[in-house]
């Protein structure tokens, strides 16, 4: 990512949005088991966790949210759609990518879609540049 005086156009950091499709839903309803997941992809991508939160709604899904210095990681579960929606947002040396591989194999998604953002590109000047949409099968 950037440093002082680094030229604008430097991301400042990646924004990662996966949607994860044919989940296990027994794991999309699980607590425990989510907020483990959210714990170990954070491990995984080698970033440093500050405090993390997360919620059951009654039989249904569950959402949560880890913080990292780097940024955050979220989620959000819709087991009776067997979907989950993750938001990694990181800056600094990271591997997003690896986070979000160990979460696909975790809840068992037969179709991701994710794009990658460029953050804080040329702040000021233009619009967000995006990688563009790749659809992942497992």
């Amino acid at each position: 990512m950037s440093s002082i005086g680094d030229p604008p156009d430097t991301p400042r950091g990646i924004h990662l949005l996966v949607e994860y499709v044919g989940c296990d839903a027994e794991v999309l309803t699980d607590l425990m088991a989510i907020e483990g997941i959210m714990l170990e992809a954070a491990r995984r991508a080698s970033v440093t966790v500050l405090t993390r939160m997360f919620h059951k709604f009654g039989s249904d899904g569950v959402t949560g949210v880890v913080v990292v210095a780097e940024s955050h990681l979220s989620i959000h579960t819709w087991p009776e759609h067997a979907y989950a929606a993750l938001d990694f947002f990181t800056c600094g040396v990271c591997s997003p990518e690896v986070a979000e591989a160990f979460v696909r194999v975790a809840l068992g998604a037969q179709y991701v879609q994710h794009v990658a953002i460029s953050r804080g590109c040329g702040i000021g000047v233009g619009p967000i540049r995006s990688e563009g949409v790749s659809i992942v099968a497992p």
